[in-house]
């Protein structure tokens, strides 16, 4: 017990860290070092992923945003921490995808199951989240929309997308990818995938492809190679440079592409 509350004070200490950056100016998005790394056999000390995710949202539950009417904040029932808010022409959404195949491998404690069925419900509350955000965006006449999320979706575990009957090694991603294209098609403005989880740090403006040529992807600074934050501007006049990315620390542009 006593180990659980130290690792509760952490977070509690982390979380509060993150929140003072800009107070009330902070949305928080899971990764899977908070949560679905947390039962892995080499930890001095093991949680189950399940109770790791509930301490999260009860966390971001408990510190409600108090924003101005006019950034149309809004939050998913039962996940709290996918959110959705506009600052000025542009639409930004959080959506809770993370590494370990979101969250689909290495599950060593629990029931393994259960766990599964809780990962298909996120990710159907996902894409769910993922429409309103594109619908609301059109409904405001929103210039560009931003996602930002944990995991790579282009490294997923198998190259099959997941279903009913193959559940684990499988391409947890596929049907976000798929539904991010389609969507992003259909907006026809700027649209930009903002992820961490993996290295380099890059921008590929080519990620929607022919389908959604308005479709970028950056791979953002963060990962432990590079101790950095990333920077991101809207320019809604520039079509073809709608988003300046640099690193926060050097002010330095991005200019590695995403092979």
């Amino acid at each position: 017990m006593a180990a659980n509350l130290s690792a509760n004070a952490l977070i509690q200490e982390r979380y509060d860290q993150l929140m003072a950056l800009q107070p009330e100016w902070v949305f928080y998005t899971p990764g899977d070092n908070e949560w679905t790394d947390c039962d892995r056999p080499k930890m001095k000390r093991r949680f189950c992923e399940l109770e790791r995710l509930d301490f999260l949202r009860n966390l971001i539950l408990s510190k409600p945003m108090k924003l101005p009417a006019s950034w149309h904040y809004a939050t998913q029932p039962k996940f709290p921490e996918n959110a959705r808010w506009t600052q000025g022409k542009a639409m930004f959404t959080t959506i809770h995808i993370v590494g370990t195949n979101d969250g689909r491998e290495e599950i060593f404690l629990g029931d393994i199951e259960t766990t599964l069925d809780l990962v298909d419900a996120r990710a159907q509350a996902n894409r769910v989240w993922l429409k309103a955000a594109f619908d609301a965006a059109r409904i405001s006449n929103s210039g560009a929309v931003v996602i930002a999320t944990h995991a790579d979706v282009t490294e997923p575990s198998g190259s099959a997308p997941c279903s009913d009957s193959v559940r684990i090694k499988c391409d947890a991603f596929a049907a976000f990818r798929n539904e991010l294209l389609r969507l992003a098609a259909g907006f026809k403005k700027p649209v930009l995938l903002v992820h961490g989880d993996t290295t380099p740090f890059c921008l590929d403006e080519k990620f929607g492809g022919d389908t959604a040529p308005s479709l970028w992807r950056l791979n953002a600074l963060g990962d432990s190679s590079e101790v950095d934050a990333t920077a991101i501007s809207v320019h809604l006049d520039d079509q073809k440079q709608p988003f300046v990315i640099k690193s926060l620390m050097t002010g330095k542009p991005v200019v590695r592409p995403c092979s």
